[in-house]
């Protein structure tokens, strides 16, 4: 049950870790391809809600690319059909359509694609239990990201990896894939792969014994899950849960939460989750004898013509039902099933439920006087019982190798903070000897200098007229430096209260008035919530959360903006290839761009090669990007495109827009600026964005420029040194 979890654990990630990047065919233009777009984001939205239903949507956009010869088209028709086939557990034919969009990855330009796929060939691989094949695929696909440093994809397929590693039972090279996932989650935030990590986790701790740690995991991805509200992984973490229960024998928490999953299933795993609750509700009572109950359940799971398709399922089930019958002594039905699932069990290699048919299969005989067949079923059980106590035994050693991993991180995290304490210890000792050194020769250097005082003060009283000139000179001196100094400091002093008030200026208004808004629409759910209508609520909760998000966003970049003023960011040179990055941009802003109906677009040299902080170079140019899609009205457009100069790389995003009067542009990248102007359709505006780009721009040695004729458009750019411009 776990082993098949984690398969379907992996599903949802095959559509999280689809890149929206691409590469159009340039013959076909963009009104050409708009329709199959828009067909590649319906599907996408909606391929875990109803993936039976997609299918012909997915063959329009595979036909409809056939016919344009749009590569992008025919790469994400086929990945799409693909995840469709997976959703339905027909690992083969998804296989199949994976195979042809590795094919068209080759023949676009983005990395990101061909990693895609490789990692979606690599789970169809682990779901037709092919794991040598599975393995070779996922570490490829790591290699690829390591390479074209696709550092979110390399994350989910490292966790793809450690999650084939869990099904096959080897649990310190999975823990140390995915505790390495946990590790890469604090600085690459990705909540949709974090839900999946914890299920995970609660696999393995169940595998392993760990009840309570396995349960608190669950309940981890539950509570991400209903934070997401768009996956489907409730229904299985609470049949998880329900087995946790089953394997300590607490039958009615175990109940509990298997008619939870039921509860919150999606219709499209509804079938499925009743068939495992009926089967497992059915398996409770068995063992504890309530044999009435035990037939019903089973029998409803019988009736299920679902059962059929999960041999494995089936084969246990048949070898369940077997025993109901020996229990209540029906011998003849009893040896029909049993024989029936004992062939099964075999075929499947399910060891265990093979050696509970030929216990009872050879108890059957005996009662029936038939000791040769019986001994015959004894010797096979014997058989068995021996497999699985193997089974058990490396089982048991494997958790132990687990346990010994974590003791030996426990140790060596203790061994490093003792080592950090010692080491902290040595610091504090060399820098009290330090001072104290220090102390000793300002004492001596006090001692000498009042000795030269003394030697000097009888040449003094012969040149006192010419020393007291001299000293009205350097007093002078000192004064107009003083005042110099003084100037300076009235200079610095202005700008940190601009500063200040410009940060009181955003606590006050811009954060007060979304609170204000948020603490309006809770005390109307608070004081109303019985007297509204289910409509009202649900409007009431949607604005409830863009309120939230957009509160967060500006609470975000007013700290964003707090560190650089600090200091505490940096400039993190490293060399790429800009024509990449400008696509990155692109792909994030498309759908934004497309649901304005605004064309954007790019003219980048190919060759132009960048040295300089890439994250905040990207900041930069998607502020630029998201103000001019934000201000442009439908119908716009929206461009991209580098210079290279001599030394240098101008970078500038251009539209069609409303434009800036020209009293804002003087002031537009500096904190004397107010300029909190709505979008074309009353997009807001924190105000933040320029100002923050502006501080970008300083750390990276870059400047900022603006041109723009209101209600015509606008040009910003970011102008960087560069030596490193083409190859």
């Amino acid at each position: 049950m776990f082993k098949k979890n984690i398969l379907l654990s992996l599903m949802a990630i095959l559509a999280i870790i689809s890149s929206t990047s691409g590469q159009n065919n340039p013959a076909v233009s963009n009104l050409d391809t708009a329709e199959i777009n828009n067909s590649i984001a319906y599907v996408k939205k909606n391929i875990y809600i109803i993936p039976g239903e997609l299918g012909q949507s997915l063959d329009s956009i595979i036909f409809s690319s056939q016919k344009l010869n749009y590569t992008l088209g025919l790469f994400e028709g086929n990945n799409l059909k693909g995840i469709s086939y997976w959703m339905v557990q027909d690992y083969e034919t998804a296989f199949t359509y994976y195979k042809k969009a590795l094919e068209y990855s080759s023949l676009l330009s983005s990395p990101r694609k061909k990693a895609v796929v490789l990692s979606n060939i690599g789970m169809s691989y682990t779901n037709m239990y092919k794991l040598d094949s599975a393995e070779y695929y996922l570490l490829k696909s790591i290699t690829y990201c390591k390479q074209y440093k696709l550092v979110d994809l390399e994350i989910k397929t490292k966790f793809d990896l450690g999650s084939l590693y869990l099904q096959q039972d080897r649990y310190v090279d999975a823990i140390k894939l995915i505790y390495q996932v946990k590790d890469s989650l604090e600085t690459h935030e990705d909540r949709k792969l974090e839900l999946v990590l914890y299920k995970n986790l609660g696999v393995l701790y169940t595998n392993i014994g760990k009840t309570a740690l396995a349960i608190e995991s669950f309940k981890k991805s539950i509570a991400i899950d209903n934070e997401l509200e768009a996956m489907d992984f409730k229904s299985s973490n609470y049949i998880n849960i329900g087995e946790t229960f089953f394997q300590v024998k607490e039958y009615d928490s175990a109940i509990f939460y298997y008619n939870k999953a039921l509860d919150v299933s999606l219709p499209h795993n509804k079938d499925r989750t009743t068939l495992i609750v009926n089967v497992s509700i059915g398996n409770i009572f068995l063992n504890n004898r309530q044999f009435d109950s035990c037939y019903v359940y089973y029998q409803k799971a019988f009736a299920d013509s679902l059962l059929y398709a999960h041999p494995e399922q089936l084969a246990a089930t048949t070898v369940d039902m077997g025993l109901y019958y020996a229990v209540i002594k029906d011998y003849t039905k009893s040896k029909e099933y049993l024989v029936s699932g004992l062939q099964m069990t075999r075929e499947l290699n399910l060891v265990r439920f093979e050696r509970n048919a030929l216990k009872t299969l050879y108890k059957i005989d005996s009662i029936a006087g038939d000791f040769e067949e019986s001994l015959s079923y004894l010797s096979d059980f014997n058989i068995a019982e021996a497999r699985l106590a193997k089974h058990t035994a490396q089982l048991a050693i494997k958790t132990l190798e687990f346990d010994n991993y974590l003791s030996i991180q426990k140790l060596n995290t203790r061994d490093l903070v003792h080592k950090n304490e010692f080491q902290t210890k040595q610091i504090r000792t060399k820098n009290i000897v330090i001072i104290a050194v220090i102390a000793i020769i300002l004492l001596l250097l006090i001692l000498f200098y009042s000795s030269y005082r003394a030697r000097i003060a009888t040449k003094k009283l012969v040149v006192q007229l010419s020393e007291k000139n001299n000293d009205l000179k350097q007093l002078n001196s000192d004064i107009n430096a003083s005042h110099l100094l003084l100037e300076q400091n009235e200079a610095q002093l202005q700008k940190s209260n601009l500063t200040k008030d410009k940060f009181f200026s955003i606590l006050g208004h811009d954060l007060k008035s979304p609170f204000n808004s948020l603490l309006g629409l809770l005390d109307i759910i608070d004081t109303q919530w019985n007297e509204m209508e289910d409509s009202k609520k649900h409007f009431l909760i949607k604005q409830l959360y863009s309120s939230s998000q957009k509160t967060f966003t500006l609470l975000e970049n007013v700290l964003t903006w707090g560190k650089a003023q600090q200091g505490q960011i940096n400039c993190k040179n490293e060399s790429f290839l800009l024509i990449e990055n400008v696509q990155s941009i692109i792909d994030l802003y498309q759908s934004q761009a497309m649901s304005k109906e605004i064309e954007l677009t790019f003219n980048v040299d190919p060759n132009t090669h960048l040295n300089t902080d890439i994250m905040l170079l990207n900041q930069i140019i998607q502020n630029f990007v998201s103000n001019a899609i934000k201000f442009t009205p439908r119908g716009g457009k929206v461009n991209i495109e580098s210079t290279v100069n001599t030394g240098s790389v101008s970078i500038c995003v251009n539209d069609t827009g409303i434009g800036i009067a020209q009293t804002e542009m003087e002031s537009i990248f500096s904190l004397e600026a107010s300029y909190y102007r709505p979008g074309t359709e009353d997009e807001k505006s924190t105000g933040m964005g320029l100002i923050l780009s502006n501080e970008y721009a300083s750390i990276i040695n870059g400047t900022l420029t603006v041109k723009s004729i209101e209600f015509e458009g606008s040009s910003f750019c970011l102008e960087i040194p560069n030596t490193l411009v083409s190859v």
